[in-house]
């Protein structure tokens, strides 16, 4: 990844209910997102800056990598507490999100 690509990540609830995003771009590497308490399955969306001179062949190259942390496959999940701010990790080569 680089500075200008831009990361989506998505918390579905895994018991139904409102999901929630929030997009950020990976130069800043945080991001803040309203989640209620509940345990959410996460998806993780990478897009290549347009602007780039190799932005198609990066996206090309990611594509199924990308793939692994979409709606129908990402098996990454996190439980999501009653305290007002809370940190979450997410770890795409391991497949881990901590707290």
């Amino acid at each position: 990844m680089v500075d200008t690509d831009s990361v989506e990540i998505r918390f579905i609830p895994t018991g139904g209910g409102v999901a929630a995003s929030t997009s950020y771009t990976y130069k800043d590497g945080t991001f803040k997102a309203e989640v209620l308490p509940g345990t959410y399955k996460v998806t993780v969306n990478i897009t290549p800056y347009a602007g780039m001179p190799d932005s198609e062949k990066r996206h090309r190259e990611m594509e199924n990598w990308i793939k692994k942390f979409d709606e129908g496959q990402s098996t990454l999940t996190v439980e999501i507490g009653s305290e007002a701010n809370q940190t979450i990790t997410i770890d795409m080569d391991k497949k881990t999100v901590t707290k």
